[in-house]
């Protein structure tokens, strides 16, 4: 079941993030962008703990739906969590220690710091694209 829910996780996350990362990169005001780049920084283990790199990687996230200037989008914030929620435990058991990293959210945080919508979809793609890789992994039993 935890391989179940981190697969599909991944794959909401899949069809809503990207075009919400270009969509920040063009309607973010400044104060969303700075915190956007500000809760990259403490998505890793060490020194800030579990809890505060959740909680860091929920505001990035989080910020992004905001930042899209789309109130639909924005309503999905309780969904993120939900799934980042789920998601975190389920993906540890698959995860390869040290796979979450910072520098994915720092890239597409850069992306939207200088309002590039392209770079922004990319990298932000490429993110779950890794995620994906071991969620079909999960699906195989290589993990």
């Amino acid at each position: 079941m935890a391989a179940r829910i981190y697969r599909e996780s991944t794959q909401m996350r899949q069809i809503v993030e990207p075009e919400s990362a270009a969509l920040a990169a063009r309607h973010a005001s400044a104060e969303q962008r700075k915190t956007i780049l500000l809760a990259a920084e403490p998505i890793r283990r060490e020194p800030f703990g579990k809890r505060a790199m959740i909680a860091a990687d929920f505001t990035f996230h989080a910020t992004i739906l905001q930042a899209t200037g789309n109130m639909m989008l924005a309503q999905l914030q309780g969904l993120i969590i939900a799934l980042l929620e789920f998601s975190y435990p389920a993906g540890a058991k698959f995860v390869p220690k040290g796979e979450v990293t910072r520098s994915g959210h720092i890239n597409v945080a850069k992306a939207i710091m200088k309002r590039d919508e392209d770079d922004a979809r990319r990298l932000m793609t490429e993110m779950l694209q890794r995620n994906d890789a071991i969620a079909q992994a999960t699906k195989t039993g290589h993990r």
